[in-house]
């Protein structure tokens, strides 16, 4: 199941698609049980529903608590120019 979400969310990377990424967490959400994501984010279920529905944008820091969950984190680079 790991390489498969890491073959996802690299799929993400080059799309930048966030409708493709809330997707792959929901189908991971599902097969993990969402009882066990509430326990592991410290989340409610129905905002974790709600994160993943596709139809709201999800605040960030859930999203990082739903990937932390899954055994990932999100980083970040510069694009173009050097950071300074």
């Amino acid at each position: 199941m790991l390489s498969s979400i890491t073959s996802e969310l690299k799929e993400f990377k080059a799309s930048g698609d966030i409708q493709y990424l809330l997707s792959v967490l929901k189908k991971v959400a599902i097969v993990k049980g969402w009882t066990t994501l509430e326990k592991e984010t410290g989340v409610s279920r129905p905002t974790l529903y709600a994160a993943l529905n596709g139809k709201t944008s999800p605040r960030i820091d859930t999203i990082l608590k739903i990937l932390k969950a899954l055994g990932f984190t999100m980083s970040f680079k510069p694009i173009g120019k050097k950071a300074a």
